[in-house]
């Protein structure tokens, strides 16, 4: 998706979200405050949540892996969604920040290389070298906010500023493994 596909945002969360970048691009262009939006895809790695998959299924996956239960794939799984590695996002946020040609847009940070939710919990079993998959059906909430296939077109952001991702997605998931391997206790509360 680029930026500048056409938006319908379902649900309140999503419509917020559109209105504030409304509203940052407003004052940019009448007030003249040097402003960026950012539209974010799924960004993984150390120091996430890993209590619940309320705020990201990726880490949550990872630590349904790392415990050898079951991750639970709604429907059959073909949704698509693009996942960042957290140090490329920091790496995009400064490139934003030290950058005069960003003002005034909006652009995507992603990868830019979309994934289905049973090849990425596929992909983190066997990184983990534990887990399962199981398919559930959807709940009536989660499938009346399901936006359905997400990934991001990151053409602007690259041609702009120079930025792309680096961390592959197979080494990101090792170094998260890593990381909570060794300060689980920190982290499975």
């Amino acid at each position: 998706v680029a930026e500048n596909h056409a938006i319908n945002p379902i649900g309140i969360y999503a419509i917020t979200n559109f209105a504030a970048e409304r509203i940052v691009l407003t004052y940019h262009n009448l007030h003249h405050i040097k402003s960026v939006c950012l539209r974010i895809t799924n960004t993984f790695g150390p120091r996430h949540q890993m209590a619940h998959d309320e705020y990201g299924v990726f880490n949550w996956f990872i630590r349904k892996a790392m415990d050898n239960e079951v991750i639970p794939i709604f429907g059959d799984g073909r949704i698509l969604r693009d996942y960042l590695y957290i140090d490329d996002l920091v790496d995009s946020l400064i490139a934003i920040a030290l950058s005069d040609k960003a003002y005034g847009d909006v652009y995507n940070v992603g990868s830019g290389i979309p994934l289905s939710f049973i090849d990425l919990a596929e992909k983190i079993i066997k990184i983990a070298g534990s887990g399962k998959v199981d398919h559930t059906e959807f709940t009536t909430e989660r499938k009346a906010l399901e936006p359905g296939d997400y990934y991001a077109d990151i053409t602007r952001i690259k041609n702009v500023l120079g930025w792309q991702p680096v961390i592959s997605l197979d080494d990101g998931i090792r170094k998260t493994i890593q990381f909570y391997k060794k300060y689980k206790e920190h982290y499975w509360k």
